[in-house]
């Protein structure tokens, strides 16, 4: 077989190159789905025409290249170890085999393992196996880098047209978003905050920034890579005969513009946050001071650090609550930073803010999107179905047996 990479089995996995390039492990020059004829794009092998789609549809946002560039990398790894393949010799099959794959990645000990820094041998591409949610994103990704390539008329085919989804992929779209947290929570995480030790200026500076954040991320539900990549200059103000507005300009995913409105309690961490840092309260036009900034040093935080910070957030809280709460304890290990923007966006449903209005905020494509975050509609569903012809018969359950309405809380 042309192309094929033998495994060293007494090896581990190696990650891709870094710095968002791929290797010379799948270059792909004559791969059986390679289209005749020029492409119109500047691409002579696999290695090439990936890096033009990635940066084509990345765009200039981190988040995304890291997260396309993860499922990306999974995928030309898998082709190299476990078929002998490169990305331009995958076929239907092939496609079929890896998203079972992705549900259950063996052999575990060669695929699977803990965070680890990615020079390291303790690396593996994944933590585990995929949840029915993250299975369908990958196969989305890959789905996006065919159809580009087929577009560009590098291939002349894409197996991913024929794959069948499974019947529970169909369905992830209409499932509600459960990744969020409670206000039993919030306030918890707020009391953290609150009891952080200020006796220097370098623990009164790290208090103020996980402040900052917190807030920032709840109030707005901006992702993480939009936080790292503005600065205070995104905030306008706006006079209007009913008083001042603020408003907040983001380039977010796609590289999409929406200008949004900021809550007064943003305003209120905002003018704290400038403050600690020696400005002034309100941001001038034009504003360099990056949205969140380094404690030392010029410039932001990396969008790693953001990571790191509310992680970190999460596990102090979690430590504090754990004897009385242990089940929200739990919870706030499971969550990532993420969930503050699922947070956010599912708290204004529950407050009854206008869909369309939600959905502009959070720029989602569809209306349909946004609606995942509706729990009240299942509240009420739920509320509905407890009535039953065998209440009075059977009777009400035990305490131990219904979860109380502050589980999380």
């Amino acid at each position: 077989m042309k192309n094929q990479i033998a495994r060293n089995s007494d090896k581990p996995l190696r990650p891709l190159k870094e710095g968002r390039r791929l290797p010379e492990l799948a270059l792909g020059r004559a791969g059986r789905l390679r289209a005749d004829g020029e492409p119109i794009i500047d691409a002579r092998n696999d290695l090439e025409a990936v890096t033009f789609w990635l940066m084509e549809r990345a765009g200039s946002s981190q988040g995304t290249k890291d997260s396309y560039f993860l499922h990306v990398e999974r995928l030309l790894l898998w082709a190299a170890e476990v078929k002998g393949k490169n990305l331009s010799d995958l076929s239907v099959n092939d496609m079929s085999d890896y998203r079972n794959f992705l549900a259950n990645p063996q052999p575990r000990d060669v695929w699977c393992g803990p965070r680890a820094p990615r020079g390291s041998d303790r690396w593996r591409p994944f933590r585990g196996p995929l949840s029915p949610a993250s299975q369908a994103l990958s196969m989305n990704v890959i789905s996006s880098l065919m159809g580009f390539l087929c577009a560009a008329g590098y291939l002349r085919a894409n197996p991913m047209l024929l794959l069948r989804r499974p019947r529970a992929q169909r369905g992830l779209q209409q499932q509600t978003i459960e990744r969020f947290l409670d206000e039993g929570l919030l306030a918890e995480i707020a009391s953290t905050l609150d009891q952080m030790p200020v006796k220097n200026a370098a623990q009164q500076g790290e208090a103020e920034r996980d402040r900052w954040v917190f807030v920032l991320l709840t109030t707005m539900g901006l992702r993480r890579d939009e936080v790292v990549s503005h600065t205070h200059g995104a905030f306008e103000r706006r006079y209007r005969p009913n008083g001042t507005q603020w408003w907040c300009h983001i380039l977010g995913k796609g590289n999409k513009l929406r200008v949004i409105p900021v809550p007064r309690t943003c305003i209120a961490a905002l003018v704290r946050y400038r403050k600690s840092l020696g400005l002034e309260g309100l941001p001038p036009r034009g504003d360099e001071t990056p949205m969140v900034k380094k404690l030392r040093g010029k410039g932001g935080v990396s969008d790693t650090t953001l990571y790191r910070i509310v992680k970190a957030l999460f596990e102090r809280t979690a430590q504090r609550i754990a004897a009385d709460n242990p089940d929200g304890a739990e919870r706030l290990r499971q969550a990532s930073p993420h969930w503050l923007r699922h947070t956010q966006i599912t708290s204004q449903g529950n407050l009854g803010v206008n869909m369309k209005h939600r959905n502009k905020s959070a720029g989602h494509a569809s209306i349909e999107t946004t609606a995942r975050y509706d729990h009240a509609i299942d509240d009420e569903w739920h509320q509905d179905m407890q009535r039953t012809p065998l209440d009075e018969w059977v009777g009400e359950p035990s305490d131990d047996a219904v979860l109380p309405s502050q589980q999380y809380g």
